[in-house]
């Protein structure tokens, strides 16, 4: 029997209903943003313990690596692909949604409740993102420095804000193409 959906009451559950619909876009956005937030966790926590130095810890004297500006801006990289992997998906829904956000205009929401809503999703999927990659960069930095949580917890917090702030920037950029849809065509096709 098909299950009964859920009344959603406010924007944020329709960004989460929304996100529901095609979980397998979302959680691949949410994968490639947890690969960069995952690297600058490890980097950070690296660059914090050895104070720019790592000098063989987990693998006794066969590793010496230094972390270097080039590091970093590897770690930038995959977060800015992983914030764009996260707007790409963010746009193919909100095309593919494009006559419910015109019949949603059309019985009186502005196009800022929309957006909102857009931008709800991109936080989801952010938050998501970025909790797995600072997870697994705490792992590996505590397999590389040990299990010391006070010296990775700030690490990671500051991965994880840094992934909802990317992944937040680049949903307000789909939400601003919002104002392009032609309602009156979208509604009419349908």
């Amino acid at each position: 029997a098909p299950r009964r959906p859920r009344p959603v009451r406010r924007l944020v559950g329709l960004a989460i209903a929304n996100l529901r619909r095609a979980p397998g876009r979302a959680a691949l956005a949410a994968a490639a943003l947890a690969v960069g937030i995952a690297a600058l966790t490890v980097l950070l926590a690296l660059n914090l313990a050895f104070d720019q130095g790592v000098v063989g810890s987990a693998l006794g004297g066969l590793v010496a690596n230094q972390v270097r500006a080039v590091d970093y801006l590897s770690a930038a990289l995959a977060i800015v692909l992983g914030a764009a992997s996260v707007a790409a998906v963010l746009y193919i829904n909100l095309r593919e949604r494009a006559s419910e956000f015109a019949v949603l205009s059309a019985v009186g929401w502005r196009r800022g409740h929309v957006a909102r809503v857009v931008i709800g999703e991109g936080a989801g999927i952010g938050i998501v993102g970025s909790l797995v990659g600072a997870l697994l960069g705490l792992a590996a930095a505590a397999l590389i420095l040990g299990p010391d949580l006070s010296l990775l917890a700030a690490p990671a917090a500051a991965a994880f804000v840094a992934g909802i702030v990317v992944t937040v920037v680049a949903a307000s950029i789909v939400a601003a193409t919002l104002r392009h849809l032609p309602l009156a065509a979208t509604l009419a096709e349908e």
